[in-house]
């Protein structure tokens, strides 16, 4: 069972940004064995219409391969040549710990693009969630390796952003919070560095 496929939904507010984005999309996967092949269905078939369409789209059912519950992911906004690194690194990973791999991508604006490093996991099973917070360590790594960001990272992945950046910037940011909060009540322990 050595076979993917991908559903991407693609959407644009015109005509033309439609159509920029599926250019992107089949120069991106060419670059892969059998990316010759990417369709764009037109005409979506009516069982599929509802499930696709709908706001927010109900693609995100998928999330729980493991039926366990849990869900983690790396959100990294990367620039799109980026992407086939970042997708290889994410298989490695996926591979390394076991997981399924699972990905969700979005075209920014400019030339950047989100793509998610998906893990669902067995929230009871201990071993699960220990794989899964590695699986998650190291993306958040990858990421910032490639020249990316990541976007709502856990305090694993703040930290590990903090540790790149400039040391004046760690000090703005902890000047602001604590004239914002000064009791500190507010969000302890997210934007603050390993002591």
């Amino acid at each position: 069972m050595n076979h993917i496929f991908f559903v991407l939904i693609v959407s644009g507010h015109f005509k033309e940004e439609l159509e920029l984005k599926q250019d992107i999309y089949k120069k991106l996967f060419s670059e892969f064995k059998g990316g010759g092949r990417v369709k764009f269905v037109e005409n979506l078939h009516p069982a599929l219409r509802k499930r696709f369409l709908d706001v927010p789209p109900l693609a995100s059912l998928a999330a729980d391969f493991k039926k366990g519950g849990g869900f983690e992911y790396t959100g990294a906004i990367l620039p799109i040549d980026k992407v086939p690194e970042a997708w290889r690194k994410g298989l490695e990973i996926s591979h390394k710990y076991g997981m399924i791999c699972s990905y969700v991508h979005q075209v920014l604006m400019g030339n950047n693009m989100m793509f998610g490093f998906n893990y669902s996991f067995n929230r009871a099973d201990e071993e699960d969630v220990e794989k899964t917070r590695k699986a998650l360590s190291e993306s958040n790594r990858a990421t910032l390796d490639l020249g990316g960001m990541v976007w709502k990272g856990e305090v694993g992945a703040q930290r590990l952003t903090m540790e790149r950046m400039d040391p004046n910037t760690v000090e703005l940011i902890k000047k602001v919070k604590r004239m914002l909060d000064p009791n500190g009540i507010m969000n302890p322990g997210n934007w603050e560095p390993a002591e």
